[in-house]
């Protein structure tokens, strides 16, 4: 921290940049009635100097008031210590916003919030009502779209099931094609509606664009995207109190306006402080997937009307490798090949990919299985911790940390939605930690991951594939344990001491713990649990830290120092298993991903590496998994010391076996497992699984047989 003294003392620096509220760039103010030391950078570059003493204050906690600086909304000083301190405000970037508001005595200027029946919203927030499922609510740069999900329903007679939206039905035969159960697919007539098949029954939505702020003319739809979004950015200066900006019209309170046949918005204020929100009512129309033609909209009608079929019985049917077609029906010869039955003949469309896609910020490309072309998708915040221990937080700030206590390494900040924490120890390592164990907790399941891939939920042990009913499914990929909740937060466990947290966007600046913030700024990642910003490490990470300390794994004080500090072969054989990252086998992903913070921790991690440990596998998995989540596969089947082919239990190591092992919970399913194989430890040919041991089917309980 910067103690500013005279300006004879220390020449002025700048405020320290990259951090944001309330935890931000620190210094000490001077005296309270004539000088402070501040550095403030004007917007033409120069630096205005006021110089002076350290000022001292009593009422630990209040704010102070300097005249010299009052008029200047982005500095807040405090009584911290008994010492005056500043804080300058760091305003984050709005480069994908379209309508920015700067209000007077704001340090900031703001993406164009919502505020609707008396709660105030950010742009981007959706959210939906508890009475009515289908009921549908997105904020959007000042404008609140207020619509009800369509459902389209694949049969005359679907089933309701409560506290969902949309009725299902029985069977996952849509447009020709069957698909398995649990697989989420898209429309081939239409790419926006998302299809799920669940048990037997399919679902399918169409997401509700929300309105947009700017004029028709700034507005976009792009490349793999369903909805538009606005080109540019405007922004307003102390918008008129009780007036909304709509598009290209300024509206006074209760004025209305018809966008189209379906959507109508109104301006709507709130009482003081008189914050203006365009509320949108948009008619949602229904998706007919079996519609081939629509009569013609008269004016000023939403949704069109699908014409009447001519029976049937008058069109001929088509035949095709063996198989019937009836008239209008579509059909996937691959999945880049679309035919269509009209009277007797095949017309079949070759969908041809657009090499040129680019994604906008925040996406990136990701083929789905049965779809022909990769589409742009949100890219989720990724946080891992490897070895000894590394942590890689949402915004990409990496940093070590040897605590041996359990932390909270990641949470929604309100503590409602989940919390991870994970318990190190020093596993009779010199001066290192490692991850042992993970404790994850989610709509009341408590999920532990522990050593060699072991797993229990709510106290128990349980034999994988597992599912809780509409909150989680564990299950095991290869050699990793996956933890898939309904909500797509998702945890990846090597059952050492590599884990991977996965949070969808919508989660963006809504967390804490080690991770960080996921605000898309990896310089303020260092946000204590009491909302401070710290710049050494430990204090960060120490203020995470949960339970007794007293409980903390501290490696014993007699241990001599690091091998490699003082043994030269130590110190080559590290670098010499690390050096595999400057090989052909990661060239295709260097350009993409930098290895150097992988090269370094992997050399770290071998230096306190335990005899029977391949201890560099850690930063290799690492590594791999940021390329992967960068486009770029790689193929380190060559690599066999990182594959784990101590099994145990009877079990055997396969190279490619079963995604979908069998067990005794799930020895008479029906269902097809239809994901590729993978590398593991597989049950002989004629046995199954249960509780980690390979039986024969005639053992297993009879309950579950």
């Amino acid at each position: 921290m910067w103690s500013p003294r005279s300006a004879m003392d220390a020449p002025a620096r700048p405020l320290p940049t990259g951090v944001a509220v309330p935890a931000l760039g620190l210094l000490r103010a001077a005296s309270l009635l004539a000088a402070v030391v501040l550095c403030i950078v004007s917007p033409v570059g120069r630096t205005q100097l006021i110089s002076g003493s350290i000022a001292t204050c009593r009422n630990e906690g209040e704010p102070v008031i300097i005249p010299l600086i009052a008029f200047d909304p982005c500095i807040s000083c405090i009584c911290l210590n008994q010492e005056v301190t500043c804080r300058k405000e760091r305003c984050p970037r709005l480069d994908d916003c379209s309508l920015v508001v700067k209000k007077r005595g704001v340090c900031c200027e703001q993406c164009k919030g919502c505020t609707f029946q008396g709660q105030v919203y950010n742009s981007g927030d959706k959210w939906t009502s508890e009475q009515d499922p289908c009921a549908q609510y997105a904020c959007q740069e000042g404008v609140v779209t207020v619509s009800q999900v369509q459902c389209y329903t694949a049969c005359s007679n679907p089933v309701t099931v409560p506290g969902q939206c949309c009725p299902v039905c029985k069977g996952c035969l849509l447009e020709g094609r069957t698909y398995p159960d649990g697989q989420t697919f898209t429309s081939q007539r239409d790419k926006c509606i998302s299809c799920t098949c669940q048990e037997g029954n399919v679902q399918c939505k169409k997401p509700v664009c929300p309105v947009l702020s700017c004029p028709q003319t700034l507005a976009w739809t792009p490349p793999g995207e369903c909805c538009p979004e606005c080109r540019g950015q405007r922004k307003v200066f102390d918008l008129a109190s009780g007036s909304c900006l709509f598009r290209s019209d300024l509206l006074d309170n209760g004025d209305a306006v018809k966008v189209d046949a379906c959507t109508t918005c109104t301006c709507k204020v709130s009482p003081p402080p008189q914050e203006s929100t365009m509320v949108c009512s948009k008619m949602t129309c229904p998706v007919k997937l079996d519609c081939d033609e629509y009569e013609p909209r008269g004016e000023g009608v939403c949704c069109p009307v699908c014409k009447a079929r001519e029976p049937v019985e008058q069109y001929r049917t088509c035949e095709m490798q063996g198989l019937t077609y009836q008239h209008g029906e579509s059909f996937l010869d691959d999945t880049c090949t679309m035919c269509t039955c009209t009277n007797g003949t095949l017309y079949c469309q070759i969908e041809v990919c657009d090499k040129n896609v680019a994604c906008p910020a925040g996406h990136s490309l990701k083929k789905f299985e049965g779809e022909c072309c990769p589409r742009c998708i949100e890219t989720p915040g990724v946080c891992t911790v490897f070895g000894d221990p590394h942590y890689r937080s949402f915004d990409g700030k990496l940093f070590n940390f040897q605590g041996t206590c359990k932390y909270i390494l990641s949470q929604d900040c309100k503590g409602e939605v989940y919390s991870v924490i994970v318990n190190n120890d020093a596993r009779k390592t010199r001066s290192f930690a490692w991850t042992r164990r993970v404790h994850f907790k989610i709509k009341g399941v408590d999920v532990i991951l522990g050593q060699h891939l072991t797993v229990r939920v709510n106290g128990k042990d349980v034999s994988l594939p597992h599912t809780q009913p509409n909150v989680l499914t564990v299950l095991i990929a290869g050699y990793l344990v996956k933890v898939i909740t309904e909500i797509g937060i998702e945890l990846t466990w090597d059952g050492d001491s590599f884990l991977e947290v996965s949070v969808p966007r919508m989660y963006r600046g809504k967390l804490c713990g080690l991770c960080g913030n996921f605000n898309g700024h990896g310089r303020d990642d260092f946000i204590g649990s009491d909302g401070l910003f710290r710049f050494n490490v430990n204090e960060f990470a120490d203020s995470w830290r949960v339970g007794e300390e007293s409980n903390c794994n501290r490696p014993s004080k007699n241990q001599i120092p690091s091998p490699c500090a003082n043994n030269v072969y130590m110190k080559l054989r590290a670098h010499k298993q690390c050096k595999l990252f400057r090989s052909r086998l990661f060239s295709r992903c260097s350009r993409v991903v930098k290895f150097d913070s992988y090269y370094r921790s992997c050399v770290t991690d071998m230096c306190e590496c335990p005899s029977n440990k391949n201890c560099f596998c850690e930063s290799v998995r690492a590594y791999t998994s940021e390329c992967r989540r960068k486009g770029v596969e790689l193929d380190l089947s060559s690599l066999t010391a990182c594959q784990d082919t101590k099994c145990t239990g009877g079990a055997v190591w396969d190279t490619c076996g079963p995604a979908c092992p069998l067990t005794c919970a799930n020895l008479n399913s029906v269902e097809r497992c239809n994901r590729p194989c993978v590398p593991g430890c597989q049950c002989p040919a004629g046995m199954v699984r249960h509780h980690h041991v390979c039986v024969y089917p005639s053992q297993c309980p009879r309950s579950l047989r």
